[in-house]
Parts: C-alpha cells; structure tokens; sequence
C-alpha cells in the first residue's frame, strides 16, 4: 500500500516477509550465534541428543567465528568490523550508537562473550544487515494501513488447538463409569488404584450410544475437563477417537518398514497431527493439507 503501490513497484520477494518467516528467521539466526549450525530454539541445523548451554558448540555440525583485527576492548572499531562484514559499512550512526550502548551494558553485566554474541544477535536484526541500500531515517511516523473492510460472505474455519505435549489422551475420554463393561479393563489397563487410570468419581459421563460400542452406552470425560462435557452436550463438538496416522494397516512386525511416518517420535507425531494428510495427497501445509 501507499507510494510503492501508487508506483507500481512489485517486490515478489518481500511477499516472504510473513510474521512466520520473519520470526523464524531471527529465531535461526539467534540460534546459530548461540549453539553453531543445529536445532536449538529454533535452528536451521540437525537435533542434538542433548541440550546444550549457550555458547557451547561442540556437538553442533559448524559454527561461525570471527577473527577482530582490532583490540578486543575497542567496541567501536570491533562493531565497524563487523559492519563491513554483515552491512557492507552501511550501518548508519544511530544504530551503531545502539550497538555500542548495548554491548557496554552486556559486557559489564555479563561478560566479554555474552556481549559479543548479543551484539551478533542485535547486528542480524538491523535494517543494513536485511538491505542492500543505504538506510535514512526520517524521524516520521509510518503510515498505519487501515484494516480491510468486512466481507459479506459467510465463513467458516477450522480451529486447530495443538497442545504440544503433556496431555495424556487416554485420561481424556474413556469408558463410561456406569452402563459401560469396558470400564473395569480400561481400569486395569491403567495400574488400577496404584496408577494412573480415572476412578469413577473422577470421570464425567457423556452419552456415547452414537459409537455403536457393545456393552458401552456412555463413556466418561476426565472431571477437570468440564468445559468439554458442556461443548458436547449441547451439540457444538465431538470426539474422534482411536485416530492416528497409519496409512495401512501394519503390526509390530513390519510397522517400520511399511509405515511412512516415526511413529515413536512426539516431534514427528506432532507434525503429522498438524497436517492430517497420512498419504499425503494436500499440496500445501496446513490442516488436511490446505
């Protein structure tokens, strides 16, 4: 919007600078300062066994470093290093006075090595270091693009809720604690009173003679989910149980090898959750593959 469209200027690659890509990035880039070229908060490299601290980059597969020509004390010249590095020596005044301010405030708190790689991470975050011309400040305000006008048409979406961990889905929904035969195998199943299972004063029943299951007219909700005993009952949700990502049917005899997806891995699980394509027919990321 505004002078570039009255333009016509057309930048395709800036259509990438989604809040995603953006976030992604200085989430990469931060990563590589801090432990090398691997997975780490967010990293473009492989996943390590195991965490490492910061500034530890010894199981990394590479890492980079700069060799200062310039006593390491002098934080002007050293910043100029890297300005003719990172930004061509286009970092403009201001925003080497920023550096400069944030680097003392670093290294008399944290140390040398916090410092530099905080003044790393601050210089791949600068406008120099993401363009390739000379950046001018003007002191205005920029322009605030009005919000697009509401639509007519009716809309609908899907919203997904991912819990990332730390909800065990078996003490979720389970069988009913009355007018169900399968409560006492699932009880069982679960360590009884020494374990983990639901106790029936703990479970909220549900009417489930929808699922066709012999012996089980009701199944149960983990009392301190209310909110989904009230969503289902009043007709706005259902459950789908039993779900997964198996294309195929398989056993634990040639699961590895017929199926497409880790099915032991929660990173891998996870991922597939999201997409729900397990044979992989959408064209796009996304629920279902939009």
């Amino acid at each position: 919007p505004g002078p570039f469209a009255e333009a016509e200027l057309v930048s395709p690659e800036s259509e990438l600078l989604a809040m995603s890509s953006v976030v992604g990035l200085t989430n990469g880039l931060f990563s590589l300062v801090n432990f090398g070229l691997c997975h780490l908060d967010g990293g473009f490299g492989p996943i390590l066994r195991n965490l490492v601290p910061v500034g530890n980059y010894e199981a990394s597969v590479g890492y980079l470093k700069f060799p200062f020509q310039t006593n390491g004390a002098d934080i002007s010249s050293k910043i100029d290093e890297i300005s003719t590095m990172m930004t061509a020596g286009r970092l403009s005044a201001e925003n080497k006075l920023v550096l400069v301010n944030a680097h003392n405030y670093f290294n008399e708190n944290y140390g040398v090595e916090f410092a530099d790689r905080a003044l790393l991470k601050l210089f791949s975050t600068t406008p120099e270091f993401h363009t390739s011309n000379t950046v001018r400040k003007t002191g205005s305000q920029r322009a605030i693009t009005p919000p697009a006008a509401m639509s007519s048409s009716p809309y609908k979406a899907i919203v997904y809720i991912n819990l990332s961990g730390g909800v065990d889905s078996f003490n979720v929904l389970v069988p009913g604690s009355s007018d169900c035969t399968l409560y006492d195998e699932y009880f069982e199943a679960r360590g009884r009173g020494a374990g983990i299972g639901l106790t029936r004063d703990k479970i909220l029943n549900i009417d489930a003679s929808s699922a066709g299951i012999d012996g089980c007219g009701t199944l149960g909700l983990n009392s301190l989910l209310p909110a989904y005993k009230d969503i289902f009952d009043e007709g706005s949700g259902v459950f789908f149980a039993n779900m997964g990502h198996l294309h195929k049917h398989v056993s634990k005899d040639d699961w590895l090898a017929e199926t497409k997806t880790d099915l032991f891995s929660h990173h891998t699980m996870r991922l597939e959750s999201q997409a729900v394509d397990a044979f992989r027919e959408g064209e796009g990321p996304g629920i279902l593959g939009r």
